[in-house]
């Protein structure tokens, strides 16, 4: 993701930043608190509407990691529709098709995230496949990187830890 400064005003950039900071603390509790009192002031703070939209959905993004940290599955699959639904909704802002296909993408990988950590291997695997489909179109060495990052985190999952080892060297 870019840098926050670049994307949002330094309020949201901070809260941002303490949230990590909770989570790099191990409170997760602390960071979804943090991020849920700047949520509740976003309205207000006179942001574009595509600003608006893309700040709900780093947000929503980062709530959904800290749930998945502290296994909350329910809230972070909630928190993780929200964010799909954001995702979404941008595109309506931006008819470029490399968002459409980042868009997408980030949409795949995040379900199958979600997925792999709530133990859901086969949706998983249906949506790395989705995933793949998108990444391997991609003119770029490093365009297959989180595909056979979460791939092998499947695997390893899966214990398959030799076929883990093999997709982590890619």
């Amino acid at each position: 993701r870019p840098n926050y400064k670049k994307r949002y005003p330094s309020d949201i950039e901070t809260a941002l930043i303490l949230s990590s900071n909770y989570a790099s603390d191990g409170d997760y509790n602390g960071a979804i608190e943090n991020l849920e009192k700047i949520e509740r002031h976003l309205d207000v703070l006179g942001l574009k509407e595509e600003t608006l939209l893309d700040c709900k959905s780093e947000i929503s993004f980062q709530k959904f990691i800290y749930y998945a940290h502290n296994q909350m599955e329910n809230e972070a699959e909630k928190v993780l529709l929200e964010n799909i639904r954001l995702n979404n909704e941008i595109l309506s802002f931006i008819s470029d098709t490399i968002v459409h296909r980042q868009i997408r993408s980030t949409n795949a990988f995040n379900q199958s995230l979600h997925n792999i950590l709530f133990g859901r291997y086969d949706a998983a695997s249906k949506k790395l496949e989705e995933l793949r489909k998108i990444q391997e179109k991609i003119n770029d060495p490093s365009a297959m990187y989180n595909y056979y990052g979460l791939l092998g985190m499947l695997e390893l999952m899966r214990g398959n830890c030799h076929n883990a080892i093999k997709h982590f060297a890619i």
